[in-house]
């Protein structure tokens, strides 16, 4: 097993991962947890570096924590890369600690992703309202700007659904001009679902720990009962 780290931490120096933004920070030496890094300003090559950063470390690791040090960046490329952190249940944190930063803007997006979102008592989590670049929107007629932001807002909107969010998450980022940053206690992190678990992942782990731990003490009357859905 720790030929097989080895092994990873090989092919990632080939790559160059370990030198960009996103970065595997740990590993055990089991090969069965990894914690990956995004660290700095969000682009769409941190998008792509992410993805085959994961197909080097699935299905072998089992659990991946990806931890959080950005003050945001591309809004799509942190979206496309909370798809990918949602669709194999990954974990996602923000440190509480320094030189922690902490997850602001599109960052945030990448955050609530996670099958399991950890955010300690002092992590800076901070929201705003998505935004064009400056340049690009005033370039825009009045009428091409309300259709082209409306859009994003729908995008936003139903993409913090998907990740199963608060509802009052996404109004309180609206509620916050893109120039200012609004940074969440504990409580409203909790309160808005950026710390939690996400329940089908719950779910699971517990369907699991049953299987292992509790199955074969269970009367089969009961197995059977357990088996359909509630």
């Amino acid at each position: 097993m720790i030929t097989r780290c080895l092994w990873i931490f090989f092919l990632l120096m080939q790559s160059g991962m370990c030198r960009s933004d996103v970065a595997l920070i740990g590993l055990d030496d089991r090969g069965r947890f990894a914690r990956v890094e995004i660290a700095g300003r969000i682009t769409k090559a941190d998008a792509e570096r992410f993805i085959e950063l994961l197909e080097v470390l699935r299905p072998g690791i089992e659990v991946i924590d990806v931890q959080l040090d950005s003050p945001g960046g591309d809004l799509w490329a942190a979206m496309q890369i909370g798809e990918v952190v949602r669709k194999h249940w990954l974990m996602t944190s923000v440190s509480d600690e320094p030189p922690s930063n902490g997850c602001m803007s599109a960052c945030v997006f990448i955050l609530a992703a996670g099958a399991v979102r950890i955010v300690g008592e002092e992590s800076r989590v901070g929201i705003h309202r998505p935004h064009f670049d400056q340049l690009l929107f005033a370039g825009f007629y009045r009428a091409q700007a309300k259709v082209e932001y409306d859009t994003l807002s729908q995008s936003v909107a139903a993409y913090l659904t998907k990740m199963g969010m608060s509802e009052r998450l996404y109004q309180a980022m609206m509620n916050v001009p893109s120039s200012e940053i609004r940074f969440l206690s504990y409580e409203e992190s909790k309160a808005f679902s950026l710390a939690g678990e996400d329940p089908g992942y719950g779910e699971w782990v517990r369907a699991r720990n049953v299987a292992k731990y509790s199955l074969g003490s269970w009367p089969s009357s009961q197995l059977h009962h357990s088996s359909k859905a509630r």
